[in-house]
């Protein structure tokens, strides 16, 4: 087993809420109901954590090019949106497999696409802070 600061290690909950609340206009809540904590960003959602899994499981939009890349790159933890839009949504397992640096890239770019989508003035007032 590799350690040290090469060591992969398993992003919990806790990582990917930090990660998820660090951005810009974000926002959870349950419209779902309990267990299916959802992120928003005006409006939209970028991200939906299953809070009863483990390890934790988390949807992301993705670019339906990219998202086939990645389920190739990592067929046991990355697979068609659990219950949504197989082509532009991943569903990631957050095991050691997967570096945490890659599932916050793989955040980030769900966040970019759809704050690409919101309009303009909406955009404009997100990155003025």
């Amino acid at each position: 087993m590799c350690t040290g600061p090469y060591a992969r290690r398993m992003t919990t909950h806790e990582d990917l809420e930090d990660i998820l609340s660090r951005f810009p206009g974000a926002g959870a809540g349950y419209p779902f109901g309990p267990g299916a904590r959802v992120w928003k960003v005006g409006g939209k959602m970028f991200a939906l954590v299953d809070d009863d899994s483990d390890p934790p499981r988390i949807s992301l939009k993705c670019d339906p090019d990219l998202a086939l890349e990645l389920r190739a790159q990592y067929p046991d933890q990355v697979s068609g949106g659990y219950h949504l839009d197989k082509r532009h949504w991943n569903t990631v397992i957050a095991a050691p497999a997967v570096p945490e640096f890659e599932i916050e890239d793989w955040i980030g770019h769900s966040y970019d696409l759809v704050v690409a989508s919101l309009p303009r003035r909406t955009r404009v007032t997100l990155e003025s802070g």
